[in-house]
């Protein structure tokens, strides 16, 4: 790691009635200045990656590692030793595969996942419409602008 230091020092900082220990003050304190502030930031990105590996690990540690499964009360089930990614894919693909009400005029039951992707396409969609509606607005005023100024100017621009 390389860190290069300057500082800028005014001439009439450098002579006062102590003489060279406020020059060599006033540069040390220049210097540690800009030395905190270029290797902070080198230390700060350093310290972030390296957390992040760890912890990156430590999840994936976590949710590889055998575990047994139980029912609701602790007591151990039956079957193959599980892993933690395994249960979470489990529950998200019920999740998603549970029935549902659409909360359309037939109210009919549905699977969550056509739900969600209805309610996200809807999302979309509103808010494209959002968008041309606002257009499409600004393009008729600016037209009905036109149309009003050509309007008083065939009517009233030839008398005056």
């Amino acid at each position: 790691m390389q860190v290069d230091v300057t500082a800028e020092v005014r001439l009439d900082d450098l002579y006062t009635d102590d003489g060279e220990s406020r020059m060599l003050h006033l540069i040390a304190q220049k210097a540690a200045s800009r030395v905190r502030e270029e290797l902070g930031e080198t230390l700060r990105y350093a310290i972030q990656q390296q957390v992040q590996a760890e912890i990156t690990a430590v999840i994936t540690e976590v949710m590889n590692q055998p575990i047994k499964r139980t029912d609701r009360w602790g007591a151990p089930l039956e079957g193959n030793e599980t892993t933690l990614r395994e249960i979470i894919y489990e529950e998200a693909r019920a999740w998603f595969k549970d029935e549902v009400r659409d909360g359309s005029y037939s109210d009919r039951w549905v699977p969550r996942m056509v739900k969600v992707a209805k309610e996200v396409a809807a999302g979309e969609l509103e808010q494209y419409k959002r968008e041309l509606k606002a257009e499409v607005d600004a393009q008729l005023k600016a037209r009905l602008t036109e149309t009003v100024q050509e309007a008083v100017i065939a009517t009233f621009g030839k008398r005056l």
